[in-house]
Protein backbone atom coordinates (compact mmCIF):
# COMPACT_ATOMS: atom_id res chain seq x y z
CA UNK A 1 0.00 0.00 0.00
CA UNK A 2 0.70 3.80 -0.30
CA UNK A 3 0.20 7.06 1.74
CA UNK A 4 -0.56 10.08 -0.29
CA UNK A 5 0.80 13.52 1.48
CA UNK A 6 -0.49 16.58 -0.86
CA UNK A 7 0.97 19.77 -0.05
CA UNK A 8 -0.91 23.25 -1.33
CA UNK A 9 1.97 26.09 -1.67
CA UNK A 10 0.63 29.76 -2.83
CA UNK A 11 3.35 32.08 -4.09
CA UNK A 12 3.72 35.76 -4.38
CA UNK A 13 6.45 36.94 -6.81
CA UNK A 14 7.39 38.76 -10.04
CA UNK A 15 8.01 37.30 -12.86
CA UNK A 16 11.13 38.18 -14.52
CA UNK A 17 10.27 37.73 -18.22
CA UNK A 18 7.52 39.85 -18.01
CA UNK A 19 8.01 42.18 -14.50
CA UNK A 20 4.84 41.77 -13.28
CA UNK A 21 3.61 40.62 -10.27
CA UNK A 22 1.80 37.50 -10.30
CA UNK A 23 -0.16 34.81 -7.96
CA UNK A 24 1.14 30.99 -8.36
CA UNK A 25 -1.01 28.35 -6.55
CA UNK A 26 0.68 24.90 -6.70
CA UNK A 27 -0.63 21.90 -5.71
CA UNK A 28 2.40 18.84 -5.28
CA UNK A 29 1.00 15.19 -4.59
CA UNK A 30 3.40 13.22 -3.13
CA UNK A 31 3.18 9.17 -3.09
CA UNK A 32 5.36 7.64 -0.46
CA UNK A 33 5.15 3.51 -0.07
CA UNK A 34 4.59 2.70 3.58
CA UNK A 35 6.80 -0.36 3.47
CA UNK A 36 8.74 1.08 7.30
CA UNK A 37 7.00 2.54 9.71
CA UNK A 38 7.72 6.13 10.59
CA UNK A 39 9.92 6.84 13.16
CA UNK A 40 8.92 9.79 15.70
CA UNK A 41 11.67 11.92 17.08
CA UNK A 42 10.16 13.69 20.20
CA UNK A 43 11.82 16.70 22.81
CA UNK A 44 14.11 13.73 24.33
CA UNK A 45 15.94 13.22 21.47
CA UNK A 46 16.78 17.05 20.59
CA UNK A 47 19.82 18.85 21.75
CA UNK A 48 18.58 22.47 22.80
CA UNK A 49 20.55 25.95 22.53
CA UNK A 50 20.10 29.57 22.43
CA UNK A 51 17.43 29.66 25.22
CA UNK A 52 15.32 27.04 23.41
CA UNK A 53 13.50 24.85 26.55
CA UNK A 54 11.51 21.74 27.32
CA UNK A 55 8.30 22.71 29.09
CA UNK A 56 5.70 20.64 30.07
CA UNK A 57 2.27 19.85 28.17
CA UNK A 58 0.66 16.69 29.37
CA UNK A 59 -1.52 16.42 25.74
CA UNK A 60 1.91 16.30 24.01
CA UNK A 61 3.02 12.61 23.30
CA UNK A 62 5.69 12.24 25.66
CA UNK A 63 4.25 15.16 28.21
CA UNK A 64 7.10 17.57 26.96
CA UNK A 65 7.12 20.48 24.23
CA UNK A 66 10.52 22.73 23.23
CA UNK A 67 9.47 26.44 23.51
CA UNK A 68 11.25 29.69 23.30
CA UNK A 69 12.00 28.47 19.12
CA UNK A 70 13.90 31.64 17.84
CA UNK A 71 13.23 35.10 18.80
CA UNK A 72 15.83 37.49 19.75
CA UNK A 73 18.15 34.79 20.99
CA UNK A 74 17.60 32.48 18.22
CA UNK A 75 16.47 29.94 20.21
CA UNK A 76 17.41 26.43 18.58
CA UNK A 77 16.19 22.81 18.28
CA UNK A 78 18.66 20.25 16.58
CA UNK A 79 17.48 16.64 16.08
CA UNK A 80 21.37 15.14 15.78
CA UNK A 81 20.42 11.79 14.47
CA UNK A 82 17.50 11.10 11.94
CA UNK A 83 18.39 7.96 10.58
CA UNK A 84 17.13 7.07 7.29
CA UNK A 85 17.64 3.77 5.11
CA UNK A 86 18.71 5.48 1.81
CA UNK A 87 18.79 8.78 0.69
CA UNK A 88 15.82 10.73 -0.80
CA UNK A 89 13.28 13.32 -0.53
CA UNK A 90 11.42 11.95 2.94
CA UNK A 91 8.02 13.35 4.37
CA UNK A 92 8.22 15.01 7.45
CA UNK A 93 5.50 15.89 9.79
CA UNK A 94 5.85 18.46 12.43
CA UNK A 95 3.43 18.42 15.03
CA UNK A 96 3.14 21.68 17.03
CA UNK A 97 1.51 23.78 18.99
CA UNK A 98 0.66 27.91 18.14
CA UNK A 99 -2.24 29.94 19.02
CA UNK A 100 -1.12 31.66 15.31
CA UNK A 101 0.45 30.91 12.31
CA UNK A 102 4.23 31.64 12.61
CA UNK A 103 7.54 30.42 10.52
CA UNK A 104 10.40 28.34 11.80
CA UNK A 105 13.84 28.12 9.66
CA UNK A 106 14.73 24.56 9.07
CA UNK A 107 17.90 23.25 8.16
CA UNK A 108 18.97 20.04 6.89
CA UNK A 109 22.64 18.49 7.70
CA UNK A 110 24.06 22.12 8.44
CA UNK A 111 23.12 23.51 5.21
CA UNK A 112 23.77 27.31 4.84
CA UNK A 113 20.72 28.56 3.25
CA UNK A 114 18.09 27.13 5.87
CA UNK A 115 14.19 27.04 4.52
CA UNK A 116 11.81 29.11 5.67
CA UNK A 117 8.38 27.35 6.54
CA UNK A 118 5.04 28.99 7.74
CA UNK A 119 3.23 26.77 9.80
CA UNK A 120 -0.70 26.92 9.85
CA UNK A 121 -2.79 26.10 12.49
CA UNK A 122 -5.01 23.48 11.65
CA UNK A 123 -7.11 22.93 14.33
CA UNK A 124 -9.60 26.18 15.63
CA UNK A 125 -10.45 24.26 18.79
CA UNK A 126 -6.62 23.26 20.26
CA UNK A 127 -3.59 24.49 19.48
CA UNK A 128 -2.31 20.94 18.31
CA UNK A 129 -1.16 21.13 14.62
CA UNK A 130 0.63 19.24 12.29
CA UNK A 131 2.05 19.93 9.03
CA UNK A 132 3.91 17.80 6.34
CA UNK A 133 6.76 18.85 4.31
CA UNK A 134 9.33 17.11 2.52
CA UNK A 135 13.23 16.93 3.36
CA UNK A 136 16.19 16.13 1.62
CA UNK A 137 17.97 13.40 3.67
CA UNK A 138 20.98 11.06 2.88
CA UNK A 139 21.34 7.56 3.99
CA UNK A 140 22.54 6.79 7.43
CA UNK A 141 22.33 9.71 10.19
CA UNK A 142 21.16 13.22 9.42
CA UNK A 143 20.55 16.46 11.60
CA UNK A 144 17.48 18.81 11.21
CA UNK A 145 17.66 22.09 13.19
CA UNK A 146 14.44 24.07 13.59
CA UNK A 147 14.89 28.08 14.65
CA UNK A 148 14.11 31.72 13.16
CA UNK A 149 16.37 34.53 14.30
CA UNK A 150 13.18 37.02 13.34
CA UNK A 151 10.55 36.20 15.79
CA UNK A 152 9.77 33.16 17.99
CA UNK A 153 8.37 30.27 15.97
CA UNK A 154 5.27 26.94 17.38
CA UNK A 155 6.11 25.35 20.01
CA UNK A 156 7.49 21.98 18.70
CA UNK A 157 6.46 19.05 19.84
CA UNK A 158 7.80 15.91 17.39
CA UNK A 159 8.47 15.17 14.09
CA UNK A 160 8.19 12.38 12.51
CA UNK A 161 9.91 10.63 9.10
CA UNK A 162 8.56 8.40 7.33
CA UNK A 163 10.44 5.28 6.46
CA UNK A 164 11.19 5.24 2.74
CA UNK A 165 11.63 8.35 0.21
CA UNK A 166 8.72 9.32 -1.96
CA UNK A 167 8.40 7.19 -4.60
CA UNK A 168 7.19 9.90 -6.91
CA UNK A 169 5.55 13.43 -7.15
CA UNK A 170 3.22 15.53 -9.20
CA UNK A 171 3.16 19.20 -9.58
CA UNK A 172 0.14 21.14 -11.09
CA UNK A 173 -1.20 24.77 -10.62
CA UNK A 174 -2.26 27.89 -12.33
CA UNK A 175 -0.32 30.70 -13.18
CA UNK A 176 -2.49 34.46 -12.48
CA UNK A 177 -1.63 37.79 -12.38
CA UNK A 178 -2.36 40.48 -9.69
CA UNK A 179 -5.85 40.96 -11.31
CA UNK A 180 -6.33 37.38 -11.19
CA UNK A 181 -6.12 36.63 -14.78
CA UNK A 182 -4.24 33.50 -16.30
CA UNK A 183 -0.94 33.80 -17.68
CA UNK A 184 -0.30 32.00 -20.60
CA UNK A 185 3.45 31.04 -21.90
CA UNK A 186 4.80 31.65 -18.64
CA UNK A 187 8.05 29.98 -17.69
CA UNK A 188 8.10 28.70 -14.13
CA UNK A 189 10.99 27.48 -12.16
CA UNK A 190 10.89 25.76 -9.03
CA UNK A 191 13.84 24.80 -6.73
CA UNK A 192 14.30 23.46 -3.39
CA UNK A 193 13.09 20.22 -2.46
CA UNK A 194 11.67 19.52 -6.04
CA UNK A 195 13.74 21.10 -8.94
CA UNK A 196 11.45 21.96 -12.02
CA UNK A 197 10.87 23.99 -14.95
CA UNK A 198 7.90 24.77 -17.09
CA UNK A 199 5.88 26.56 -19.17
CA UNK A 200 2.41 27.38 -18.68
CA UNK A 201 -0.57 26.38 -21.78
CA UNK A 202 -3.05 29.23 -22.60
CA UNK A 203 -5.09 29.19 -19.26
CA UNK A 204 -2.26 29.71 -17.32
CA UNK A 205 -1.81 26.05 -16.20
CA UNK A 206 1.39 24.19 -15.47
Amino acid sequence: SRNNVAMSIAITGFLASMRQPALIFLLALLISPAAWPATNYTAASAVLSNGAEIQDCPSCPDGKRIGRIGGDDNGTVTFPNVVVPTGGLYPMTVYFMTPNDSAFDIAVNHEAIPRAVIFRRDNRQDEHSSQTILVSLQAGANSIAFNNPYEFGPDLEQISIAGSPAASHLVSGVVKDSAGMPLASAEVSLSGSLDHETTTDAEGRL
